[in-house]
């Protein structure tokens, strides 16, 4: 598909367009305020090869099972597909993780080396818990000496 099709299920309410082949139009789809995650770029489509086959069923993209009502979670690095019945525990548990990230990258742009704090060790988690419990202050090179 290209920048015609994808405009038209933009008016129709679409979200985001995701395909393990290609699109047409990639300069146009990339000035477009609309996700779209694909294979590649190819300058022609053959209407007789690539139409709707069905709706609402399960398929494979890229290898991946896709089931319908999972949830697609993309951004600029990836596609992410949860299973609904996942969904809201995987949210807290992606949450809590961020958060924890977020805290361990600020230890690092104030200076401290990856080893021993990241991948977290048991000892740089209770550190990341005293911080919460303590209002998350600002962390500079002294703070994170001390940790």
């Amino acid at each position: 598909m290209g920048n015609m099709l994808i405009t038209r299920m933009m008016k129709r309410g679409a979200r985001g367009v995701v395909t393990d082949g290609a699109f047409r139009d990639g300069t146009d789809l990339a000035a477009m305020d609309f996700p779209i995650w694909c294979a590649g770029i190819t300058a022609t489509t053959r209407l007789s090869f690539h139409h709707v086959a069905d709706l609402q069923v399960p398929i494979g993209c890229a290898g991946v099972a896709v089931y319908p009502g999972d949830i697609v979670h993309g951004d600029d690095d990836n596609i992410t597909i949860v299973p609904s019945h996942l969904a809201a525990e995987l949210a807290d548990d992606c949450e809590a993780q961020d958060d924890l990230e977020a805290y361990l990258a600020k230890r690092v742009r104030v200076g401290e080396t990856l080893w021993g704090l990241y991948p977290p060790s048991d000892a740089t988690r209770a550190q990341y818990r005293a911080w919460v419990e303590s209002g998350r202050p600002a962390i500079t090179a002294s703070v994170a000496q001390a940790a």
